[in-house]
């Protein structure tokens, strides 16, 4: 009885570890429910106007990244999918922390596109 007991937990924290992984695995911060549609391998390094830089020769392809709008000026319409309702209330308040000297930087789409792929520059927007 006991070998079953500890057989059944092992394998609970073995399936429960191998979940946490596949979370893990996903370097985005993407909406709930919404797979890519190809592997990304390379982010648009979009830090160039931070930086003063040269625009990098890869920057259209931002626009064939995910596309979709939401209108964070009214999150009530969402509150019937709680997971998007708090994923929509995590991006307005990352949103809301930008300094305006970057905001003045960054169209609406190149910061969904920050906040969505490039992890390391969203922290720095923000701190």
């Amino acid at each position: 009885m006991r070998l079953k007991l500890l057989i059944f937990f092992m394998s609970l924290c073995l399936v429960h570890s191998y979940g946490q992984s596949l979370k893990s695995s996903n370097p985005f911060r993407l909406p709930p429910d919404v797979k890519l549609k190809s592997k990304i391998t390379k982010i648009v390094n979009l830090s160039y106007k931070v930086d003063k830089g040269e625009i990098p020769p890869d920057y259209d392809n931002i626009k064939n990244s995910y596309d979709k709008r939401f209108d964070l000026d009214n999150l009530e319409k969402y509150k019937s999918n709680a997971a998007m309702y708090a994923y929509l209330k995590e991006a307005s308040s990352f949103f809301k922390k930008i300094p305006s000297k970057y905001r003045a930087l960054y169209n609406d789409m190149e910061l969904w596109y920050i906040y969505i792929y490039d992890d390391k520059l969203a922290n720095r927007l923000i701190q």
